[in-house]
């Protein structure tokens, strides 16, 4: 019994993975690339298909925000 104490004590935990750093040529070229798509969305879809993606998008974010108020 002890030898499986020993044993789970010094057992080593699971790796860690490393920290994926971004290149900063993508980061721009996928910028440009949303801030297109937001044009051509609002060229597109409908007013009311633009105020459920809305609605939709701000209820997500105050989800988010009620659930961090409550920790407070």
């Amino acid at each position: 019994m002890a030898f499986a104490i020993v044993e789970a004590a010094t057992q080593k935990g699971p790796a860690t993975k490393p920290v994926k750093k971004n290149n900063p040529t993508i980061v721009v070229s996928a910028r440009l690339g949303g801030f297109k798509g937001g044009k051509r969305k609002e060229e597109v879809l409908t007013k009311e298909q633009l105020l459920k993606i809305a609605s939709i998008a701000g209820q997500a974010r105050w989800a988010k925000h009620n659930c961090n108020s409550s920790k407070i």
